[in-house]
């Protein structure tokens, strides 16, 4: 992230969207060093970060954004929630937000609920539920332009490399799996 981000003069008054991959300390000190603002995605990778904003009393939370789409064949409904505290052990960590997605196939009927959690430098009232949720939309949708332009180059998607097992018959595809409902 630094040598990217070097190029760059200014970054006061800016926003950084970042993965997982980037929520480490010296990021987000970095980050606070050069004036900027992040919202990070905090998984199980960081474990006492993850568990630490996971345990948060989200129950009792305002709901600061809410979101129901249909598209592409499905129902999705997105919430979004705010926590502000001082007791997290990361470079100027302000606030916590948990997403909640529900997606429903209608082909299908099937239905996946996920759960997200971010950790932000952004002051309570900096920022409007419907800001950050625009922020997250965006940075998720670069993460879907570069799969499309993978996929369309490299056919990833078309691989078929495992191998069938000793009756001849392939193993069922993969997929995700989403995390349980607390």
């Amino acid at each position: 992230m630094p040598p990217l981000l070097d190029s760059i003069e200014d970054l006061e008054k800016t926003v950084i969207t970042a993965d997982a991959l980037h929520t480490q300390h010296a990021h987000g000190a970095y980050l606070r060093g050069r004036g900027a603002r992040y919202l990070a995605i905090v998984k199980k990778n960081h474990t006492k970060l993850f568990d630490r904003v996971r345990h948060l009393p989200w129950r009792d939370m305002p709901l600061e954004y809410y979101d129901r789409t249909r598209a592409h064949h499905r129902i999705e409904i997105c919430r979004l929630k705010a926590a502000a505290f001082d007791h997290i052990n990361y470079p100027d960590a302000k606030q916590a937000l948990q997403i909640v997605r529900w997606r429903m196939d209608r082909s299908t009927g099937q239905l996946s609920i996920e759960r997200i959690y971010l950790i932000t430098s952004l002051d309570a009232g900096a920022a409007t539920g419907t800001e950050l949720a625009s922020w997250i939309r965006g940075h998720w949708g670069i993460g879907n332009l570069l799969h499309h332009v993978r996929d369309r180059t490299f056919r990833e998607d078309e691989s078929k490399t495992e191998r069938p097992d000793q009756r001849g018959r392939r193993p069922p595809p993969c997929r995700p799996r989403l995390p349980s409902p607390p």
